[in-house]
């Protein structure tokens, strides 16, 4: 692939900036308030039990795809995940993190195990890692369907742990949210994948992810490869949340159950606000609630 001039898009909602020291799961309520929750006022210490910073630090999530090998079958060229056992699933899962996704922080004992060099034949321990399913989607771009309806999206600014939490709140509250709640997050949809026109314009006239799948398989080269990452480094899986790749219906319903238990949807607001709130002057008594 040859990189063309890139365009600049309209830079995203300045209300999806997060704190960068914030951890997982309020960053994950910052950005995705910031674009689908109105600001509402809340007391301190309401807002102070639903957030506790750290300076938890992730890394970048790349775009990538699995590494072919001679003679698997479609069953084994197709999979997601490793071909474990229960239990070495189960170690992987606990011995990593907690049950939590190494690029995001998403904690749930649903998530998925990940081949970091990408080569599902090879299970050593210390090539196994623990991902989200909405991570795993940037991490497999040659295995999302073409009836997925997924892209990818010029969103330069935007993490792309940032803008997978932005997508899971998004599949969220279109099937657990009220009428509004929907109508915000199909319309923020929308704007997201309204980006993958650039994506068009400056790569070829493609924006599918099977196609870039294609590409990152030829680059053998470490160096090249690291080239590659750093020409994606804007781009971004937009997939379709009616059809969400690597999750199935009851999955989905596990990853909403497992996000409202921690932070139900009464709570969304109260964390946008204290979050676009600069906390440090919320404690000296210097930003006024109204």
């Amino acid at each position: 692939m040859n990189e063309a001039q890139q365009p600049e898009p309209a830079p995203p909602s300045t209300s999806d900036a997060a704190e960068p020291n914030m951890s997982p799961e309020a960053r994950q309520q910052a950005v995705c308030n910031g674009f689908m929750a109105a600001s509402a006022p809340a007391q301190p210490e309401d807002a102070a039990q639903a957030i506790a910073w750290n300076t938890i630090e992730y890394p970048p999530l790349p775009l990538t795809t699995k590494v072919r090998i001679w003679g698997d079958d479609e069953a084994h060229s197709t999979a997601i995940e490793p071909d474990l056992t229960a239990d070495q699933r189960q170690q992987v899962l606990l011995d990593d993190g907690e049950l939590c996704c190494m690029y995001c922080g998403f904690q749930s004992a649903h998530n998925h195990v990940h081949n970091l060099n990408d080569n599902h034949r090879d299970i050593r321990p210390e090539n196994l890692a623990v991902v989200c399913p909405i991570c795993h989607i940037s991490l497999h771009l040659g295995e999302i369907a073409p009836d997925d309806a997924a892209t990818l999206a010029f969103l330069p600014g935007l993490s792309r742990q940032d803008l997978n939490h932005l997508q899971r709140t998004i599949l969220i509250a279109l099937r657990a949210g009220d009428e509004a709640m929907q109508n915000r997050a199909r319309a923020l949809h929308d704007w997201l994948k309204l980006h993958s026109a650039y994506t068009n314009m400056a790569w070829r006239q493609t924006d599918k992810p099977a196609a870039f799948a294609e590409a990152l398989i030829r680059v053998k080269d470490e160096k090249d490869k690291q080239t590659a990452q750093t020409k994606l480094r804007d781009l971004a899986v937009i997939f379709d949340p009616e059809k969400t790749p690597f999750l199935s219906a009851d999955a989905a319903d596990d990853l909403i159950q497992d996000t409202l238990e921690k932070h139900p949807f009464q709570d969304w607001e109260n964390v946008l606000h204290y979050v676009i709130t600069d906390p440090n002057k919320q404690q000296q008594g210097e930003v006024q609630h109204g």
